[in-house]
């Protein structure tokens, strides 16, 4: 193994790391040649120095080198049982996986397979099939199936137990759902693989949600992998919150309520706060003096539209933001954006009561109020 190693064959596979992460290759090769060899010389070695030391001289992270260091020990050690197998006339050997939700499906699918020798391949026939492989390999003989046991790990309580040798990744996997249900290792190994990635996505729900985030990362992980529809609302709610900070889980519903009435524009639970009802006339539009007629129609006052703005139960942007809609118990008023007077942003355009309601309308306001 030692004359594998100081041999450095990796030089001649550019597969085995990547010149993206290592930038002076050379240099790496020597490292590597130095601490791989002191590793296994030593024996008792652990590889996290060899890790420690490949990190620090490449400024890189220590999860890279921990890859680089532990993959090619693997690829090392598949080497030397190689060769053992040979020198003891092994005809034929198996693939032997891990029987936990850890293991990625191209290692699940090969585990128990039965090679030849001749096709003894690290990478492709032998481990290790990827980085981070815990894969290895076994003699195999026909005579020895089913003599002796093999050990699993339960999905939930994470305690080993004895399964019998020829029990393959599938079956256990067959097994493990039946006792948990369905789809159960699939759950449990994606919530393994993206911990870290979900981690981060928890703390930063429960940053912006409070306290309608769940509770823990363990009950955000078993609706995100659980609970397809219940996760999606709750993707649905963070993003409602970055629009609307101020919101509540009981917003969120009364919004998703309002927007099923066929309301137009981006509705906003809650409002939008209150601006000033300046009554003026809309040099824009076609007809200026167009809201002084309405509120002579309708009989409705400056207070009066300024009570719809202050007590809106909702508001909706309409026309890419340059229309605001302010929806009340008592009635409706519409601003428009205008560039005609100093310091006013904002003039209203229209307004009516309660009494002119549609049914939409009417619907989205009573949706409101449930909450």
């Amino acid at each position: 193994m030692l004359d594998k190693i100081l041999a450095k064959p990796w030089t001649v596979d550019g597969q085995t790391f990547s010149a993206r992460i290592w930038g002076d290759r050379n240099k790496l090769v020597d490292t590597i040649q130095q601490e791989l060899t002191r590793l296994l010389v030593t024996g008792s070695a652990t590889p996290d120095k060899a890790i420690a030391a490949i990190a620090s001289k490449f400024k890189t992270a220590k999860e890279n080198a921990g890859r680089l260091v532990m993959t090619e020990s693997s690829y090392f050690s598949s080497i030397g049982q190689r060769d053992c197998y040979k020198e003891l006339d092994v005809e034929q050997y198996q693939v032997v996986g891990t029987l936990d939700n850890g293991t990625c499906d191209k290692c699940s699918e090969l585990d128990g397979k039965v090679f030849p020798m001749s096709a003894y391949q690290p990478g492709l026939t032998a481990n290790p099939f990827h980085p981070w492989c815990r894969c290895c390999t076994a003699p195999y003989f026909a005579d020895m199936e089913g003599v002796g046991e093999r050990y699993a790990r339960d999905i939930e309580t994470g305690k080993a137990y004895a399964v019998p040798r020829d029990t393959t990744y599938e079956q256990w996997k067959a097994s493990e759902d039946k006792k948990y249900g369905t789809g159960a290792v699939d759950k449990s190994r994606k919530m393994r693989y993206n911990y870290s990635e979900d981690e981060k996505q928890y703390n930063e729900y429960k940053n912006r949600l409070g306290s309608d985030a769940p509770a823990t990362l363990m009950d955000f992980c078993e609706l995100k992998y659980g609970n397809p529809a219940a996760y999606s609302e709750l993707r649905e709610l963070y993003t409602y919150k970055g629009r609307v900070p101020e919101a509540t889980f009981a917003d969120y519903k009364a919004y998703k309520a309002i927007k099923a009435t066929g309301i137009r524009g981006t509705v906003r639970v809650p409002s939008l706060r209150s601006q000033p009802a300046n009554i003026l006339a809309d040099k824009a539009a076609k007809d200026p003096d167009h809201i002084f007629t309405r509120m002579a129609e309708r009989n409705i006052t400056q207070d009066d539209i300024q009570g719809y703005i202050d007590n809106a139960l909702f508001s909706a942007k309409q026309f890419k933001g340059t229309r605001r809609v302010f929806y009340s118990e008592k009635g409706v008023a519409v601003l428009v954006k205008t560039n005609d007077y100093p310091g006013i942003d904002w003039i209203v355009k229209t307004a009516w009561s309660n009494e002119d309601f549609d049914d939409i309308v009417k619907k989205a306001i009573e949706e409101t109020l449930k909450k």
